[in-house]
């Protein structure tokens, strides 16, 4: 948290930053390896503490959260669905941690928070409920995503997974998530792998990682 505050506070009005947390507390493996160290249970608590690192080590101005984009709406859901997400002004010297967890893991962070109420994360939500506001779809080829993002969601999709696209060097995948408006492309590869033989790297035509979005010009 630190060394993002100290980069952030040297590159004041820097565009927003979203990062995406998965949480580790799962207990599976150990059915398969027992010599594995059993996990922490996660419980409501340990979610606070999470919320209070990262207000503490970032602190409130710098952060885009639940409370912020929600504003007056009666949900989180309806909020973005009226009003869209902070204009880029609004939003510039921040940052957004957006939950990739869903299930038990999403429902633990979301319990006691309607609408995600007083929590720093964005859930991992599916459209349409009060938490609903940024949107994980890992398939850049979903047909779904235009029309999500045109309703005023934010999604995230990937460009490569499991080292597949950089091993071939393709770029498929990428061009789909382009076309498809989603607002975050996430990327193994914003610069060429040094484990194989290929130039993949991720970056748009005019070298640049951040573009207007397509849907919208």
């Amino acid at each position: 948290m630190q060394q993002l505050k100290d980069w952030s506070d040297a590159n004041p009005g820097h565009f927003p930053v979203f990062i995406t947390m998965e949480v580790k507390g799962s207990a599976d493996q150990l059915k398969a390896d027992t010599s594995l160290t059993e996990p922490e249970a996660l419980i409501p608590k340990t979610f606070d503490q999470l919320d209070s690192a990262l207000r503490a080590g970032l602190g409130d101005d710098k952060l885009i959260t639940p409370d912020l984009v929600r504003g007056d709406a009666a949900t989180l859901n309806e909020a973005v669905i009226a009003n869209g997400w902070p204009k880029l002004s609004e939003a510039a010297g921040r940052f957004a941690f957006i939950l990739d967890d869903g299930g038990a893991k999403r429902d633990l962070y979301m319990q006691g928070h309607p609408s995600l109420k007083g929590r720093v994360l964005f859930a991992r939500a599916e459209p349409g409920i009060p938490e609903a506001a940024a949107l994980i779809l890992n398939n850049p080829e979903d047909e779904q995503i235009p029309e999500l993002v045109k309703q005023g969601y934010l999604v995230r999709t990937r460009a490569d997974a499991n080292t597949i696209e950089a091993r071939a060097n393709d770029y498929t995948h990428f061009e789909k998530a382009c076309q498809s408006g989603a607002q975050i492309i996430t990327t193994d590869y914003y610069q060429p792998s040094q484990f194989f033989g290929s130039p993949y790297h991720i970056v748009f035509a005019d070298s640049t990682y951040v573009r207007v979005n397509p849907l919208f010009k």
